[in-house]
């Protein structure tokens, strides 16, 4: 099984080439669209910002393979800003349309009172409603357990049952998603000791 981190000049790769090495796992690094049949799982890493990645992966030719390993049933996951980009469109800097995988917009952090900072930097906790209907095994890794967090957008999407939620101020904001095959972090499990670990390593072995 070979993992394929997207390389388009942003994310956090240092942190995750080290988690997979530390484990032994086969990886490489994409940057062209002939990359993509050799992978069995895909990871778009995060940091960096909306609109400068988006046009870093049309320019690399890579949205259409990104949408046709997900069309092929493969597993994929956006980490952070990876996550964002999955919507239809973002705000930062300017208006920029996404991959269009999960219908949603990615917007600013607006806390409530404005007491909390912006950007949301550090630990915070997941939790899952009633009707979330995530598999067992992430639930059990996520639920109520504290997670390592920077960003300043959060993505704004239809709330369903796919989804498992962290707070900030008054703000409550989507965490995690998974359908089918899509997943999606707005924490960075690679930053998130142990229990990121944890979740890394039940993504790699779907």
């Amino acid at each position: 099984m070979k993992i394929g981190l997207i390389n388009i000049g942003i994310g956090n790769l240092h942190s995750l080439c080290k988690f997979l090495n530390y484990n032994k796992n086969n990886y490489i690094l994409i940057e062209n669209e002939r990359e993509f049949d050799r992978c069995d799982k895909i990871i778009i890493p995060g940091q960096g910002s909306f609109n400068y990645s988006i046009k870093q992966i049309e320019n690399s030719f890579l949205k259409n393979s990104i949408k046709n390993h997900i069309n092929k049933g493969k597993y994929i996951l956006g980490i952070c800003l990876g996550m964002q980009l999955f919507m239809d469109k973002g705000y930062e800097n300017s208006i920029n349309l996404g991959l269009g995988i999960i219908r949603g917009e990615v917007i600013k952090l607006d806390t409530n009172l404005n007491i909390k900072p912006i950007p949301h930097i550090g630990w915070n906790k997941v939790y899952s409603n009633h009707s979330s209907n995530i598999g067992d095994k992430f639930k059990t890794i996520l639920e109520n357990n504290f997670f390592y967090f920077a960003h300043s957008y959060y993505c704004n999407l239809e709330i369903d049952n796919n989804c498992m939620f962290t707070e900030y101020d008054q703000l409550r904001f989507v965490s995690f998603y998974n359908k089918d095959n899509v997943f999606g972090t707005q924490f960075h499990p690679e930053l998130s000791g142990d229990t990121g670990y944890s979740f890394l390593k039940e993504f790699i072995n779907l």
